[in-house]
């Protein structure tokens, strides 16, 4: 296992892999209609070789294919899976990264606060994918693909509490504001407030 992730970074620049949804829909290992995670279960020997790819290619952090998990019978374990197929193609050299995708109720369609109930809703949510990929041994997180600043800091405590650094990603969908009307500067200080170790936009 990598140790180090910050201060490896701060060394200079380090190389990520990325697209797996679209690379695991074209290879057919996946499909948007029935769910891209499931290739994690469905098609492992799949997903490792993709994994070994992107470390052949020079990615120097592997991230485990558990990016738009929603409420699966099955989520520990695809979440457990996830993290050792990267691990195994990480090697000893390289950082796996543990990923945190949205609860769905920040969308860039939205423009109203997050109530008590979905606030509760989507913690629970953070906190039980959190969990579920400490325990199988990441390195890091990233939050990625975030509309709103509000729901990306839900996810953030259970991240630090679990002593593993932080990387947000947000969108843009709408111009130069978040869903939730914050410039990206505004956006970057108050998800470094709340935990964020780096800051960067996506898609």
């Amino acid at each position: 296992m990598a140790s180090g992730f910050l201060e490896r970074l701060n060394e200079g620049p380090l190389l990520g892999d990325g697209g797996y949804f679209l690379e695991l829909e074209r290879r057919c290992l996946g499909s948007f209609d029935k769910g891209v995670p499931w290739a994690v279960l469905d098609h492992p020997e799949g997903l490792l070789e993709l994994h070994r790819e992107f470390a052949r290619a020079g990615a120097e952090v592997l991230q485990a294919m558990a990016w738009g998990v929603g409420k699966l019978d099955r989520d520990d374990e695809l979440h457990r899976t996830a993290v050792e197929l990267a691990r195994e193609a990480a090697g000893p050299d390289r950082f796996v990264a543990g990923t945190l995708s949205p609860a769905g109720i920040g969308q860039y369609q939205r423009r109203s606060p997050i109530t008590e109930k979905e606030r509760a809703e989507a913690q629970a949510f953070f906190e039980r994918r959190v969990g579920q990929q400490v325990a199988a041994g990441v390195d890091l997180f990233i939050v990625e693909t975030f509309y709103s600043v509000e729901e990306a800091s839900l996810g953030l405590p259970y991240i630090k509490d679990a002593g593993v650094p932080a990387v947000v990603t947000l969108v843009y969908k709408s111009g130069e504001y978040t869903s939730d009307r914050f410039l990206p500067d505004e956006a970057v200080k108050r998800l470094v407030d709340h935990g964020a170790d780096v800051v960067g936009i996506s898609c």
